[in-house]
């Protein structure tokens, strides 16, 4: 029996929390950390396909159970991935091609803080035939774009490489059913990534998200909450089928049963890298004058730690990227910040540019030890705007 579950249902599948008090865990019941999991603290919540029918005013939500077999942890998911923890709140038609939908994520073990979320993200797998750059060149980022008839989620808080599709004709995405959870990293984004940083093909492609979380204190997801996002779509006419994952960062807490939250979690439950990024470009490139690129990076590690700042441009670079090493941040207290100028050393074109980017971090001097996989894949990315005027 396909279980299918509908937006105009949504009661059916609140929760509340009956917990009480503290519960601990019992020691021999502890998840096996070992197995399969999406980065070192990155845990796959759930995945789903929602299909939008052809005038976009109805959502069915299909849980998708056979690709999460291979990918449970030992008590943390052996119910799950969870299958009823995502609903539709509301579903508003704008107008103008476009949607505002209410995505609701209960958290898939109501009311033991054991398991509290870090940094977790609504992800949104949509067809990708939109490209980072107009030319062909071995760096070019598959995203979804409405000038390129994709759907396209217009209110990202930023984009990911977690989860992407491993077994379709890429770069074009298989049926939703195919898509494979994080736990296949080792052969999919993280092999692929590289190879195609290495002159192999396509990178990524990139996927919008919403960040979900209780509080901004270590932006923890708690174990009794429901949280509503607001995701603002472009949806090309007729039917569409689109991929939906939850994505939290989580380690054993420090102690057991759990008292306080967050603080009974080691910084190690937290994503490793910039849990956000924020860019702009300020000014145009004018023929040798460049423009600048302000980024601000935020990190649950402080602001004491080597990170660097990778833009990407096929149009725009002639090595496709620049790598600003040796470029001292602003301390910005919360968050710091670059400021950076953008040239046009391929003579492109009068005309708009796109700039993709992303922080990367070292791997070393961090508080816990973390494989290259973690600083790329699980890497928030953001893309911004240039006009070269000359």
């Amino acid at each position: 029996m396909r279980w299918v579950i509908w937006f105009i249902f949504p009661i059916l599948l609140g929760c509340s929390s009956g917990a009480s008090g503290p519960v601990g865990v019992n020691a021999d019941n502890l998840p096996t950390l070992t197995v399969r999991r999406a980065l070192n603290n990155h845990w796959l919540w759930g995945q789903y396909n929602f299909h939008i029918n052809s005038d976009h005013s109805q959502i069915q939500i299909t849980p998708l159970r056979g690709t999460q077999i291979h990918y449970n942890v030992k008590m943390l998911l052996e119910k799950g991935p969870c299958y009823n923890c995502v609903w539709i709140t509301y579903l508003k038609k704008n107008g103008d091609d476009t949607i505002n939908l209410g995505v609701a994520i209960r958290h898939p073990y109501p009311g033991n803080d054991y398991y509290t979320g870090f940094d977790v993200k609504g992800i949104v797998h949509f067809p990708a035939k939109g490209r980072l750059s107009k030319k062909e060149n071995d760096i070019d980022c598959a995203i979804s774009l409405r000038e390129a008839g994709d759907p396209e989620l217009l209110n990202a808080d930023g984009l990911i490489m977690l989860y992407y599709p491993t077994d379709g004709p890429h770069p074009y995405f298989p049926p939703i059913q195919l898509y494979q959870p994080g736990g296949n990293l080792g052969g999919g984004i993280s092999w692929g990534y590289y190879h195609d940083m290495m002159g192999g093909g396509t990178i990524g492609p990139l996927f919008g998200f919403k960040n979900y979380h209780s509080s901004e204190n270590r932006r923890y997801f708690a174990s009794s909450a429901v949280l509503v996002r607001d995701y603002h779509i472009y949806i090309p006419p007729g039917e569409w089928d689109f991929g939906y994952s939850i994505d939290a960062c989580w380690a054993p807490p420090l102690k057991n049963p759990v008292t306080k939250v967050p603080d009974d979690f080691p910084v190690a439950a937290n994503s490793i890298v910039n849990y956000r990024i924020d860019a702009a470009i300020v000014g145009e490139i004018n023929g040798n004058e460049p423009a600048l690129l302000v980024v601000d990076a935020y990190s649950h590690v402080g602001n004491d730690f080597p990170d660097f700042v990778i833009a990407y441009s096929g149009d725009l670079f002639k090595n496709e990227q620049i790598f600003f090493w040796g470029v001292e941040p602003i301390d910005m207290g919360d968050h710091v910040r670059w400021i950076l100028p953008v040239y046009n050393t391929c003579g492109a074109s009068v005309g708009w540019y796109r700039i993709g980017l992303n922080v990367e971090i070292s791997m070393y001097g961090k508080p816990e030890p973390h494989d290259w996989t973690d600083t790329i894949c699980g890497a928030v990315w953001q893309i911004v705007k240039v006009h070269v005027a000359s």
